[in-house]
């Protein structure tokens, strides 16, 4: 995913990272993408849950601390299976 107001993304191997910088919304909209997530977890501390439909992936926030300088999402797709 391309820089939003709320942060950017980056990749490792096989692991998407969400970096939020900005201002923490309750709930991260994104871009669908081909690959089914697998998981998703909260690199900086925190609880994250998750939907993914062919329209989007909604990343829920709410049980994360909103005053944190930098969160960190960790996303695992499986690129094996679409």
């Amino acid at each position: 995913w391309y820089p939003e107001n709320w942060g950017g993304s980056s990749n490792r191997e096989n692991k998407v990272f969400l970096h939020i910088t900005g201002e923490m919304p309750q709930n991260l909209i994104l871009a669908p993408i081909n690959n089914k997530i697998m998981s998703a977890a909260c690199v900086t501390g925190g609880e994250v849950s998750f939907r993914q439909t062919e329209m989007a992936i909604l990343i829920n926030l709410e049980k994360l601390k909103p005053n944190t300088e930098s969160i960190i999402i960790e996303l695992t797709p499986n690129f094996t299976a679409k």
